[in-house]
């Protein structure tokens, strides 16, 4: 009898189910590996510092002032095609025309803001203002703030922060792990590369909002460069958002500036995430720990 017992009881406690096992190279989808020797890394580093060295020598780097002057005027010719557009009553042309120039305005302030034109970072970061905040509404320390992050750990698995993009989008396999337990996201996220196309013109959106909050804390900002720099920053962003609302005033009706609106902002989304989507997400990734 008590045998019997022993047996049922047996049978009404099966083993825990295994845990399912992630299959080979899970880990390893569009992640980079450093299989390089300390030898090898010694060698390549010495190599690219006498090239860097030479093309410095050589003057490659330094920046031509006619090039990025006509870079600026060219911005400044499609707004001002924007804008005799509008008054003429072609709104849709004058809209793209407004989002392609602000997507030639946001090359400038990476270059400016890379310090990339003048050997005087003052003058840089004051052209900064100029293309940034003033005429595209993208905020100079902003995107040093972020831009400089990225560059630091360029595409490195919990570092770079332009690869963060959960709970819409898992850059590498790893981030699914991350997402155990979120039903609603683990249904949404295999049909990632259809809705990442029609994501990409909120980009712009995106970073409007985030240099609308990173200006309006910058008096209290932990570094002391920025609190000098808030107020330059807050006048020339509330230049820009003064000058698209004056804009918009000027459109007939108050769905037209709606779709203006829309239209321009999205455009110029569109047309800077598609490059940054090619240069980015389509690379390889690393992991934050690693061993040469």
């Amino acid at each position: 009898m008590l045998q019997d017992v022993r047996e049922m009881q047996k049978d009404s406690n099966p083993a825990p189910p295994q845990e399912k096992e992630d299959p080979p190279g899970f880990d390893d989808l569009n992640m980079g590996a450093y299989n390089l020797s300390e030898d090898d890394a010694k060698r390549i580093t010495k190599e690219f510092d006498q090239l860097r060295f030479e093309v410095r020598r050589k003057g490659l780097l330094d920046g031509e002032t006619p090039f990025f002057a006509q870079k600026i005027l060219e911005c400044l010719m499609i707004i001002g095609l924007a804008v005799i557009l509008q008054i003429k009553g072609y709104y849709i042309p004058s809209a793209l025309c407004m989002g392609l120039a602000w997507q030639q305005l946001g090359w400038m302030i990476h270059e400016y803001c890379h310090h990339q034109h003048f050997k005087n970072r003052f003058w840089n970061d004051i052209v900064s203002y100029f293309v940034g905040n003033l005429l595209q509404g993208f905020s100079s320390g902003g995107w040093k703030e972020q831009h400089n992050r990225h560059h630091a750990a360029t595409n490195v698995v919990g570092r770079d922060g332009d690869l963060d993009l959960l709970p819409f989008w898992a850059t590498v396999a790893s981030d699914l792990k991350l997402l155990e337990g979120n039903w609603m996201v683990f249904q949404m996220i295999p049909y990632q590369h259809i809705y990442w196309s029609f994501a990409l013109p909120f980009l712009r959106i995106s970073w409007l909002i985030q240099s609308i909050l990173f200006v309006s804390k910058m008096d209290s900002h932990f570094f002391e460069i920025h609190r000098k720099r808030a107020r330059i920053e807050q006048v020339t962003l509330s230049i820009h958002w003064a000058l698209v609302l004056l804009q918009l005033y000027f459109l007939p009706t108050f769905q037209v500036r709606v779709t203006y609106f829309l239209v321009s902002q999205l455009f110029g989304g569109f047309l800077l995430a598609h490059v940054v989507t090619y240069n980015h997400y389509s690379t390889d990734k690393f992991a934050s720990k690693f061993q040469f």
